[in-house]
């Protein structure tokens, strides 16, 4: 059995393509609670954006998320124009 194979298999089961598995899950593993007081001192501290708009912009400029989910050009998860790095 592969990798691939297994991730199909689970996804199946949970009745989500394994490409809206993908991102769902990308957004899950920044997912955070964070008190008011302590969101009001990240800026301060920490060089990193929030988590929120890491998830958020990475997808917003993803064209694999935008089909994925079969997003409007027009939606706020949409990035126009994209920001391109590489």
């Amino acid at each position: 059995m592969t990798a691939r194979s297994l991730v199909d298999e689970r996804t199946a089961d949970a009745g989500f393509p394994p490409d809206q598995t993908f991102c769902s899950g990308f957004a899950h593993s920044w997912a955070s609670v964070v008190r008011p007081d302590q969101a009001r001192e990240l800026p301060s501290t920490d060089l990193h954006p929030p988590a929120e708009f890491r998830t958020n912009a990475t997808l917003a400029n993803s064209p694999d998320f935008q089909a994925a989910f079969t997003m409007a050009p027009q939606t706020l998860m949409v990035k126009a124009p994209p920001c391109v790095i590489w």
